[in-house]
C-alpha cells in the first residue's frame, strides 16, 4: 500500500500502481504507413531488389510481358543462284552483240602478222566495218599502236550481193597501204591481202565469197 496526504491534510492509503511489463512490446509505427522501412517478417522485405512481389502471393511465377518472336528472313532460291558465270566486260558502243552476230555472222578475219598485237585476230561482219584503235570501233585494234587512228583509220566493207570485199580510206590524216600503195578510194581486196596501218601489218582472210555465203540455202 502507498500513503499520501489528501486535500484536507489527512493521510490516506492508495493502491499500488501496477509495474510496467518489460515483455510488452509497443508498436510505435504511425498509423497510415508513414514508415516504409521493411521489418523482419514483412513480406515486402522478401522481394528481390528492383522487382516487387507479384500481386498474387500464391502465384509461382510473375508475368514480365509477352515477347514477340524474332522473324528470320532466309535468302530465296533465286538470290542464292550465281548470276555471273564469267568475267564481266564493258559493252562497246557500235560493237556487235551476241544477238547481232546471230543475224550478222563472221564473213572474214583481219589477223595481225606484225606490230603490236601480233598473233591476234578480229572478225569482219556484213556491211561496213570501221577499223581503229578505239574501243567503239566495229573492228577495234586496241594493241597500243599510237600511229593508228583512234576512230575510223580505214573501212573494210563486205557486199553480200556481189560477195566482194572493199577497203577504203577512213577520212583521217593517217593513211592505209596495200602493196605499198595508199588506199584513197574503195579498192577491192581478195583473201590473203596484206594491209598496213601505222606500225601494224594485217592479213585479210575471207570466209565468204563466190563459193560460200551465209545466205545460201
Amino acid at each position: 500500500m502507498a500513503f499520501k496526504r489528501g486535500p484536507d491534510g489527512k493521510i490516506i492509503e492508495t493502491p499500488n500502481e501496477p509495474a510496467s511489463d518489460p515483455t510488452r512490446r509497443v508498436d510505435r509505427r504511425p498509423v497510415g504507413g508513414g514508415d516504409t522501412t521493411p521489418r523482419l517478417g514483412d513480406p515486402a522485405s522478401m522481394a528481390p531488389r528492383g522487382r516487387p512481389l507479384a500481386a498474387n502471393p500464391d502465384a509461382d511465377t510473375e508475368s514480365v510481358g509477352e515477347r514477340t518472336p524474332r522473324q528470320v528472313t532466309t535468302p530465296s532460291a533465286d538470290a542464292e543462284r550465281t548470276r555471273l558465270v564469267g568475267p564481266v566486260g564493258r559493252k562497246r558502243e557500235g560493237a556487235a552483240t551476241a544477238g547481232d552476230m546471230a543475224e550478222d555472222p563472221v564473213v572474214g578475219w583481219l589477223v595481225v602478222i606484225n606490230g603490236p598485237g601480233r598473233g591476234q585476230a578480229r572478225a569482219v561482219g556484213y556491211g561496213m566495218n570501221s577499223i581503229g584503235r578505239g574501243p567503239t570501233e566495229r573492228i577495234s585494234m586496241e594493241f597500243g599502236d599510237a600511229q593508228m587512228s583512234r576512230n575510223s583509220h580505214a573501212v573494210l566493207t563486205y557486199d553480200p550481193r556481189s560477195r566482194k570485199f572493199y577497203l577504203q580510206h577512213g577520212g583521217g590524216r593517217n593513211l592505209t597501204y596495200v602493196a605499198d600503195q595508199a588506199v584513197l578510194t574503195p579498192t577491192e581486196i581478195a583473201t590473203g591481202t596484206d594491209i598496213v596501218m601505222g606500225a601494224t601489218k594485217l592479213r585479210f582472210i575471207a570466209l565468204c565469197g563466190p563459193e560460200f555465203d551465209w545466205q545460201d540455202s
